[in-house]
């Protein structure tokens, strides 16, 4: 899904008959802020890289966090290896290593950016921006709702969210 879509998504489960000309200010980094939640803790994106062996292995330019190192068949423990700063200091000699990380996300900036998570996700990136404009909007009811399916979001339990139950609120 592209940025515009979730900030188009927004702007339906708000419903302002004379559109506010703050909620593009609002929704936009709260949609940012979600996204860059979601996409560090409950869908992360990993990738897998091929990596010679050298006592010293600077990590990709894109790596966030750790998944695993293999050597062949088998999963390195945290003794095989240790991570400083941008370095794996690996403790022994090891052949045929693959690198499994999450990769780091870029901020959403234009409108067709796309966001790489699951489009149940993206649901959930709008339904936070709503919340953050519904608070300044003083809507404490409706705000209070969409909190609740994003922290049930954030949990794991991915909630069956449909914008009509919004909507009419």
């Amino acid at each position: 899904m592209r940025f515009i879509d979730v900030i188009n998504t927004c702007k339906n489960i708000i419903d302002e008959t004379d559109e506010d000309e703050q909620i593009d200010a609002i929704v936009k980094p709260a949609i940012n802020y979600a996204y860059l939640r979601i996409a560090t803790t409950v869908d992360k994106r990993t990738k897998v890289a091929n990596i010679n062996y050298s006592k010293l292995v600077e990590v990709p330019k894109d790596f966030a966090s750790l998944v695993d190192i293999i050597s062949g068949e088998d999963v390195l423990g945290e003794t095989d290896y240790t991570i400083k700063a941008n370095m794996i200091i690996f403790h022994e000699k090891f052949d045929n290593l693959k690198l499994i990380y999450s990769k780091t996300i870029t901020p959403l900036v234009n409108d067709n950016d796309v966001l790489d998570i699951d489009d149940r996700y993206c649901l959930g990136c709008a339904l936070y921006g709503c919340y953050c404009y519904f608070v300044y909007r003083k809507k404490v009811e409706v705000a209070q709702l969409l909190l609740s399916d994003w922290n049930a979001l954030l949990q794991g339990e991915k909630p069956d969210i449909e914008v009509s139950k919004y909507a009419s609120k």
